[in-house]
């Protein structure tokens, strides 16, 4: 709602300004058919741009909710495993550490996969323990699921992040 009240404020100076222009008998260019075409093309190549940053926008928008709720299905379900012990508990603590080198990339306005990569690598460690342990297959499939979505998201901010410096805003605001 913020961008379109930016926008109407915008297209208001400049009415103001093209009243002002015609009030005073400014306006020393004629439109002839040349130059209409030429702002004409000029919009519609702005258009198409807008078009492409547009996607990107929305995708960095979705980015955030998208990686915490995973995180938080793959802690929540971390909690009601039925084993026990030490191999969950440490889960946990590698989730936790995933959670903190994710939070310290977008403060940072970076994205060091290595970092993500370790603690998502840890995690999947816990998740083999637990199939040796005999956890049951769904629940197995289930974690392994909710780590995939992480890895598939963690690789989507990246080229968001380097090829959109305005874009890094939007998702550091919406990951807070």
């Amino acid at each position: 709602m913020g961008l379109i009240i930016e926008v109407l404020i915008i297209v208001f100076c400049l009415i103001i300004l093209k009243r002002i222009i015609n009030f005073y008998d400014l306006d020393t260019a004629s439109a002839s058919p040349l130059i209409t075409a030429l702002v004409g093309g000029v919009i519609f190549t702005i258009a198409i741009i807008f078009t492409g940053t547009l996607a990107d926008y929305k995708e960095s928008e979705k980015v955030p909710g998208e990686l915490a709720a995973s995180i938080k299905a793959i802690y929540n379900d971390s909690k009601v495993l039925p084993i026990n012990d030490a191999i969950t508990s440490g889960m946990r603590t590698h989730i936790r550490q995933l959670l903190h080198a994710i939070n310290s990339n977008f403060r940072n306005n970076n994205w060091d996969l290595d970092e993500i990569n370790s603690a998502m690598e840890a995690i999947n460690n816990d998740i083999g323990q637990l199939s040796v342990k005999g956890l049951a297959p769904p629940l197995i499939v289930k974690l392994r699921a909710e780590l995939i979505n992480i890895d598939k998201i963690s690789n989507r901010v990246r080229p968001l992040l380097k090829h959109h410096s305005f874009l890094r805003h939007t998702l550091l605001q919406n990951w807070q």
